[in-house]
């Protein structure tokens, strides 16, 4: 079974509560265990997020559409991990 972590500021992390199961809207049955997070991840990821909005409203409109087009390319490479993992 898949379990789903947190990406908190950086690196990928375990949550602190129990996890949510994921489950398919057409068998019932459970995909996969996604981490909840906590206070201290929120007040970590919270933050982070906003460091991450600062660096973006530097860039260019150019370089965001660069950005966005990388992680589409990303994205498309690894579409069949993603769509069964």
């Amino acid at each position: 079974m898949t379990t789903v972590r947190l990406h908190v500021a950086g690196p990928w992390v375990d949550g602190r509560s129990d996890p949510i199961e994921l489950r398919s809207a057409a068998t019932g049955a459970v995909l996969a265990l996604v981490s909840q997070g906590d206070r201290a991840a929120v007040e970590r990821a919270v933050p982070a997020a906003w460091d991450a909005h600062r660096e973006l409203a530097r860039m260019t409109a150019f370089e965001r559409g660069a950005l966005c087009h990388r992680i589409a390319d990303l994205l498309e490479e690894r579409k069949e991990q993603i769509a069964y993992d």
